[in-house]
């Protein structure tokens, strides 16, 4: 009975890299992917509060919660998740989707298990479903209802995290420069895979929140119909984003 494993109550994020599949015979991809992950695991590595496994094309980071201040862990994570986010700014791929919870886990260095992990499991996999990674209400409620910073409501109801102000709003240097890029990335993933349904429609959605995004920072680097057709997308897509545009938000670039 003492082998038995005592769950804690923990902030987990689980995290999807989105397209590796069709592309993991290229040893491009590979050594992409490799370079990523061990990135992000030596980051996790700088904080002993948090635990990081990844496996295939998924990543895996949780922390268990200090019940007289859970913010840390969910600023641990998140900081974490910014960081994966500002990754696909540079890089051709990956985009990610996933999703962040509370509740019980068990880890060590050999095992992670819980109702918590099958939980965001599950979001990542039915919710997720655009590039986005849904906060659960169960994180809300850890923060005891209070609004958290950083995360918006899409037209779904459902809640995601709002890296691109997280990466704007902390003033990273050469911003520009990285938004710029994250545009050319887009335009570059939906030129490729114009003839795959499934592939564009994850693109529209991130053009709809890169436009918005830019909108309510009035950053002059939105994605034009014009530069959509030249991929080979001849629709306008839908406004998924909730946030409304805001004239008088200015950012310095």
């Amino acid at each position: 009975m003492n082998d038995l494993p005592q769950f804690d109550d923990c902030v987990i994020a689980y995290i999807d890299l989105m397209g590796i599949k069709e592309r993991i015979k290229s040893q491009y991809t590979l050594n992409t992917i490799w370079l990523f992950i061990k990135d992000i695991v030596d980051l996790c590595a700088t904080n002993e509060r948090l635990y990081c496994r990844a496996f295939s094309d998924n990543i895996v980071i949780c922390e268990k919660v200090n019940k007289e201040e859970p913010l840390i862990a969910i600023c641990d994570v998140m900081n974490i998740v910014k960081e994966i986010e500002f990754f696909m700014f540079h890089i051709e791929f990956p985009f990610v989707r996933g999703a962040v919870v509370c509740g019980q886990i068990y880890y060590d260095n050999d095992y992670i298990i819980g109702e918590a992990l099958l939980k965001a499991y599950r979001i990542e996999q039915e919710n997720a479903v655009f590039p986005r990674i849904i906060i659960d209400m169960s994180i809300n409620e850890l923060c005891g209802r209070k609004e958290i910073d950083l995360v918006i409501k899409d037209r779904d109801d459902l809640y995601f995290y709002d890296y691109m102000a997280a990466i704007i709003e902390c003033g990273k240097r050469n911003l520009l420069q990285s938004i710029r890029t994250l545009k050319a990335n887009i335009l570059w993933n939906i030129q490729t895979n114009y003839d795959c349904p499934k592939i564009v429609s994850k693109m529209e959605w991130l053009v709809n929140y890169f436009n918005e995004s830019c909108e309510h920072y009035n950053i002059n680097c939105k994605i034009s119909m014009k530069e959509l057709h030249n991929t080979g997308i001849f629709c306008e897509p839908l406004r998924l984003i909730a946030r409304k545009p805001n004239k008088d938000k200015k950012v310095r670039l």
